[in-house]
């Protein structure tokens, strides 16, 4: 239960919503930081990277990666020095986006540590 309080106030904290394709919320955490975190849930996630796009000096990362019945696609871009904006987006396909599954990978970047 409390854990559940957490991630709800994390949630919140984030502000975390649901897009026409996907999620996005603002992150805590440089570029950088948030980049290495959203690799670690990749990989916790068993998301096979399939294209990645790493422009610090633009201020923008982007990765393409895939599961069994998803291509997901993942953009982060520097809102601030202390806090960056993500985008998640997983498609299952031309016409069918999975909104919960974009929405956990958020909440799993944000949470990990």
């Amino acid at each position: 239960m409390r854990i559940e309080k957490l991630t709800t106030a994390l949630l919140l904290s984030t502000g975390i919503y649901l897009t026409t394709r996907g999620a996005e919320g603002v992150v805590d955490g440089d570029l950088r930081t948030v980049t290495g975190r959203t690799e670690a849930v990749m990989r916790d996630l068993g998301l096979r990277v399939t294209e990645r796009k790493i422009e610090y000096d633009d201020n923008e990362v982007e990765f393409k990666a895939k599961t069994d019945d998803l291509d997901v696609s993942i953009d982060l871009e520097a809102e601030s020095a202390r806090t960056t904006r993500v985008q998640v987006e997983a498609r299952r396909n031309l016409v069918e986006w999975d909104k919960d599954y974009a929405q956990m990978v958020i909440r799993r970047i944000v949470a990990k540590r």
